[in-house]
């Protein structure tokens, strides 16, 4: 099968979104089918990410058209697009030759401004992602069941349920299997992984720190890195007496390392349409902290009764959020059996893997096809 994604990414960053529609296309690549990967600009981390597929089956195409004004898009069997415009782009194609085309969401303006509480402004071109979905016939593929019911919720029935397809993104696992236990040193330190908006709270990981006895060093890593932000980091550590390394785009390997020399990673985000930091620590059972919210619920559950590998502290209650932190830095988390550890690294390597990923793409390609 011919596959041909339509994503438009953003210069200097690749959010989760972009992310997964990336990993969905070298996924399909490594299946075995022919993927042409449309979009503007070449995604950032491409070379570091790739170098962990076969890519024998996959070419990237710069077009801000994605094939359009070349007839180019004629060729291909399935079309997949990320939002809004890549996705309004492969609905329209496979409306007009009368092939599957398949939507990804991510995160509905509806589900952002239930949870956050603030309306979803500057979403551009969700209006005309709105009547795509709703009028052309293609698949609505979300990333997580909770992502999927406000979907669905958003849509209002105009688009039939078996028409909703539920995908998980994977880590990169390959990168973590490369990280050379021997050169792993345990440092008193604590690791944030994201963009630094306020509704990721990167604050948390220096207050964290000015409040724990051990002062351990906080470390950001960021891949969308401003030049202000370094600066930032640094003055407000300072006031607060803390340590502080501004780590922006690290490699995939690079990026592990850290994780699994760090005491613990700080993910006080009060929205996630998935939240990949705090997968990729749980999968090298490096603790995490997060908040409650349902999504984590969903993604993080291992066993029959609720158990989580994660520490969740109370929905926007920072004092229980630093409180827990302070227990994992005093060595107060309980010490799991082997047999339970084998359970969540199962959990982990069954959803979030790279391989429990591709066996899900080929059940969604054979329902699609």
């Amino acid at each position: 099968m011919k596959v041909l994604f339509c994503v438009q990414n953003q210069a200097g960053e690749l959010p989760g979104g972009r992310y997964h529609a990336l990993m969905l296309a070298l996924a399909i690549a490594e299946l075995g089918h022919k993927v042409t990967f449309v979009t503007n600009t070449k995604p950032m981390w491409f070379d570091d990410v790739a170098q962990y597929f076969d890519v024998s089956n996959f070419k990237i195409l710069i077009d801000r058209l994605f094939g359009y004004s070349n007839g180019e898009f004629k060729k291909y069997d399935l079309f997949i697009g990320a939002p809004t415009l890549g996705g309004c782009y492969a609905t329209g194609f496979g409306e007009r030759l009368k092939r599957p085309a398949i939507a990804m969401v991510f995160e509905s303006p509806l589900w952002w401004t239930r949870v956050s509480g603030s309306r979803a402004s500057g979403w551009r071109g969700w209006d005309d992602y709105e009547k795509a979905l709703t009028q052309r016939g293609g698949y609505v593929l979300d990333t997580t069941k909770e992502g999927s019911k406000f979907t669905q919720e958003w849509l209002k029935g105009r688009v039939n349920s078996d028409k909703f397809l539920q995908l998980y993104a994977p880590i990169n696992n390959r990168a973590i299997a490369k990280v050379k236990k021997n050169e792993v040193v345990k440092k008193n330190q604590i690791v944030f992984i994201s963009r630094l908006v306020d509704y990721k709270n990167w604050i948390l990981p220096l207050e964290v720190a000015a409040s724990h006895p051990s002062k351990p060093k906080a470390i950001f890593i960021s891949g969308y890195a401003l030049p202000e932000d370094k600066d930032k980091i640094a003055k407000t550590a300072k006031k607060m007496g803390v340590e502080s390394e501004f780590l922006p785009r690290l490699s995939e390997l690079e990026k592990f390392k850290v994780i699994c020399e760090s005491k613990l990673l700080v993910h006080g985000s009060t929205f996630e349409g998935l939240g990949l930091p705090p997968i990729e620590a749980a999968y090298c059972l490096i603790p995490c902290v997060i908040y409650d919210l349902p999504v984590y619920r969903e993604v993080h559950t291992y066993g029959q009764n609720g158990e989580t590998f994660v520490t969740i502290a109370k929905r926007k209650d920072k004092e229980d959020f630093i409180k827990k932190c302070g227990e994992i830095l005093d060595g107060k988390q309980p010490q799991l059996h082997r047999n339970e550890l084998n359970k969540i690294l199962v959990h982990y390597k069954r959803n979030f893997s790279i391989e429990g990923f591709e066996e899900n793409v080929e059940t969604i390609l054979e329902q699609v096809a």
